[in-house]
Formats: structure tokens, sequence, C-alpha cells
């Protein structure tokens, strides 16, 4: 293992766990850090202890990112009897050259640790105006005008009971094939929005995603990632999407890891062209460490709401505190306080 690749190892859990003030170092000051790893003072040696690195001062509140925050990530008590769970190929002298050019450049004013989250994503913005008068407006829907708040949508919408729905794009190929009796009489198209001032509409939709996972203890990375890149391939993913809707027809129409795949289905010009449009629109959720307890409250609130026809501020407020409070906790248990 190089030393540029060690380098990368140890200042990327600095820059996942910890994160960036405004200014990130300019890439012309690329030369100087090179230079740099070449005349630094040589502060710890073989023997160092790692806590010892963690605590020095130059480091700020930082320090303790250099290495995994979790013990179980890592054995060693000196930098020379340093092993990482995920790599063990690992040269002494480099670690200890690595972080006495960490120490220099902390100690010269350099960046080296980025903060990646805004305050904002640190705290829930539930309890701002904006926030608060969204949920109002989406509640008035249930309490104000009926809407139901579980019903099966292609059952009724089938029979008239409802003639409008915003549902995933799965339903529209599942009622191609389970209601031939509206065949021709119904279709799809973006999701209805707001007038900005300039005349355009927002009409923008929350996006999740899912992904592939390669265990780091797993003994065969390479291969692991060869696969992954393999099963997640434009040709892969649309050979499998037309395989699915081969035997089972339209209503088994795949929704793709590959939005190259997705354009290859047979889908119908004006189908393809309402889902691109309205994917442009989309807006991915922001993952941050507690994350999970903001959709689940916010569920509970939605239901508190219907069910007791309750203050909808008040309501909302009363999660905030459990939201932040997991947040908080989390960010402690990564390091990230």
């Amino acid at each position: 293992m190089n030393r540029r690749q060690f380098t990368k190892l140890l200042a990327g859990a600095g820059l996942l766990l910890a994160g960036c003030r405004a200014g990130a170092a300019p890439s012309s000051s690329a030369p100087e850090r090179k230079d740099s790893m070449q005349t630094t003072t040589q502060t710890y040696t073989r023997t160092t202890p790692i806590e010892t690195v963690r605590n020095d001062p130059v480091f700020g509140d930082y320090g303790r990112l250099i290495f995994p925050v979790e013990r179980s990530y890592y054995s060693g008590d000196t930098l020379e009897q340093l092993h990482l769970t995920y790599y063990n190929n690992i040269d002494p002298d480099e670690t200890v050259d690595i972080c006495n050019t960490l120490r220099q450049r902390a100690a010269d004013g350099q960046t080296i640790f980025y903060d990646i989250y805004t305050e904002d994503e640190k705290n829930s913005a539930l309890d701002t105006k904006t926030a608060l008068d969204a949920f109002n407006y989406f509640m008035r829907f249930y309490t104000d005008y009926n809407l139901p708040y579980s019903y099966n949508f292609v059952t009724r919408f089938r029979t008239g009971e409802i003639v409008i729905g915003i549902e995933d794009y799965s339903n529209y190929n599942l009622l191609q094939i389970s209601a031939p009796e509206i065949s021709g009489k119904w279709g799809m198209t973006t999701i209805p929005g707001f007038e900005n001032e300039d005349g355009t509409v927002n009409n923008t939709s929350s996006s999740t995603g899912a992904g592939c996972v390669l265990m780091a203890a797993s003994k065969e990375k390479e291969s692991g990632w060869e696969f992954m890149k393999w099963l997640t391939s434009a040709d892969t993913q649309y050979q499998y999407g037309k395989e699915l809707e081969n035997v089972m027809g339209v209503g088994a129409r795949y929704n793709t890891a590959n939005l190259e795949a997705m354009k290859m289905l047979p889908w119908r010009t004006s189908e393809i062209e309402v889902l691109l449009e309205q994917m442009d629109a989309t807006q991915g959720v922001p993952e941050v460490p507690g994350g999970y307890m903001t959709s689940r409250n916010v569920g509970f609130a939605i239901a508190t709401v219907y069910s007791e026809n309750v203050s909808t501020r008040d309501t909302l407020l009363g999660y905030i505190d459990q939201i932040n409070q997991e947040m908080l906790l989390k960010r402690r248990e990564f390091g990230l306080e």
C-alpha cells in the first residue's frame, strides 16, 4: 500500500465523519502538501500511542477522527501496532509519516477535516414556519376534505371512487392489466405543483434510494465490487427487466437500478417523457445520523391529526424533541458531537 493511498484512507475517515468549514484548500495547494510530506518534523514515532495522536491539541476537536471512531474497527495501542479491520497491509513507517504530515499541516493552519453536515442537518427543521405551514396545508386534505388515509388505489380507481391519485408508477403498470374495462380512458402525468412568481410550476417530489452493500470483512472485495458493477449496469438491468416482462407481462415491469436501463424498457413515448420529466423534479432526502426518526415521527403526527382531529402545529412540534434527541445520540455514537 503506497503512501498516497493510505493518506486517502486516513483523510477519508475525517471527510466522512467530521466535515468542512466553508473554505476548502484550493487545488493549487496540492504541490505544497507533497513537499510537506518530505520535510515533516517527526513528532510521532513508531512507539507513539494512538491515543497520544488522537488527543494532540493541534488537531482540536477532530483528533478522534484520524483513526476509526469505533474501537472494533482497529486494533493495536501504538502506531506500529495499528491494524485496521478492513485493511491489514499497513506499513508502520508510513503510518508514522502520515500522522506527522497531518500534524504539521494542522500546525500550519491548513484545513484537514471537513464538516459534511450543515447546521440545518444537525437538527430537525420541522419547527420552522415553512414546515409547520406545509404540514397544516397537507393535513387539511384529510381533515377538511375527508381524503381517505388508507385505501387500495387500484381498486378504487377502476371503480371510479377515486378519479385522481399520486402513486408510484408501478400502479400504472398494474392498472394496464388489471383494469381492461377502463383502458384508454385514463393516463399518467406529472405531479401537480405550485406556481412560482416567474410562472414556472414547482412540482418537486421527494425520492429515496437503495443500494448494494459490500461488507468490510469480505475476503472477495474485488470480485464483489465487479459483481456489483455488473448487477447494476444498464445491460444487466435491462435484460432482467425484459425477461420478467416476457414471463409475467407488463404488470411486472421492473423498477430498474439504472436510468439508462429504464429508458430501454418498452414504454410508450408519452409515458417515458412523463417519467423523465418528473424525475428531473425529484429531490433526495439528505441522510443524516438518526434521520430515520424524521419519517417515523412525521408518520405518527399524520396519524394523530387524522384520527384525533387535533392541532397540526402542536402535534408536529410535540414530536420534534424525539427527532432531535435521536439525532444527537447518533452524532455522539459516531463521534460527530
